[in-house]
């Protein structure tokens, strides 16, 4: 079921990820203002998007609703979105998708959605988030694609990982797999992280594709530490088994 953000008080997750100094242009991504004004996106989502502040302070105002244009990868087409500002500080202006027309959603192929993920995920510090989710290696990317990798205290290996990947949350704990849903909005004063330590009980299935998908998109990644290389060696063991 949609939520229904240009109403609702949640917020997309994007927002509440990390602190706006952390924030960096996806120049693949551009958004063009009523007045065609072209902005720097810094995170996207199927929920909304942030948006640099720079020469939009007192320009854009907390709950102002307008329609947008947005092209990814230098299409030859703009696409229209419905949007409303819900945050606003010095750094980002958050806005969030009307979601509950089909005129004002993003609507994105896959294979665009995990190039933009491969592109883009990059190695952020954990300690911003809440305690149960302060690993040792966080990515996070757009899509609220992220991965967590907590190393075994002693010898090399993975203790836990914690993956999530289009609309997915899988759970890796000592050999033991548990899957939950993804959100990509919640309340704000639960924090970006609730749907990864919260358990919702309802029944999960991941598809017959999405691990397939998800090991494609991270081998395609960046990471000169080789940290996604340990992850994928836990997805790609337990894909074969």
């Amino acid at each position: 079921m949609q939520i229904d953000l240009i109403k609702s008080k949640k917020f997309p997750r994007l927002f509440l990820a990390h602190a706006d100094e952390v924030y960096r242009p996806l120049p693949e991504v551009q958004l063009m203002l009523p007045d065609r004004t072209i902005v720097q996106v810094y995170d996207l989502s199927l929920a909304g998007m942030a948006i640099s502040a720079s020469g939009l302070i007192g320009k854009l105002k907390i709950d102002q609703f307008f329609e947008a244009k947005i092209k990814i990868f230098n299409s030859a087409d703009w696409s229209t979105v419905k949007v409303r500002v819900v945050r606003t500080t010095a750094q980002m202006i958050g806005l969030v998708f009307d979601t509950m027309v089909s005129e004002g959603r993003l609507k994105l192929d896959q294979p665009v959605k995990d190039q933009l993920v491969v592109n883009y995920i990059r190695n952020l510090d954990p300690k911003s988030l809440q305690q149960a989710l302060q690993s040792d290696v966080w990515f996070h990317g757009p899509f609220d694609t992220n991965v967590f990798i907590w190393k075994k205290a002693t010898g090399p290996g993975v203790q836990k990982m914690i993956v999530e990947y289009d609309n997915l949350i899988w759970i890796y704990t000592e050999g033991k797999i548990q899957l939950q849903k993804s959100l990509s909005a919640t309340d704000e004063a639960k924090g970006y992280a609730a749907p990864l330590v919260e358990t919702f009980g309802q029944k999960v299935s991941m598809g017959v594709s999405w691990m397939d998908r998800l090991v494609k998109t991270l081998d395609q990644a960046s990471d000169n530490q080789g940290y996604l290389k340990e992850a994928l060696q836990v997805l790609k063991l337990q894909r074969s088994q």
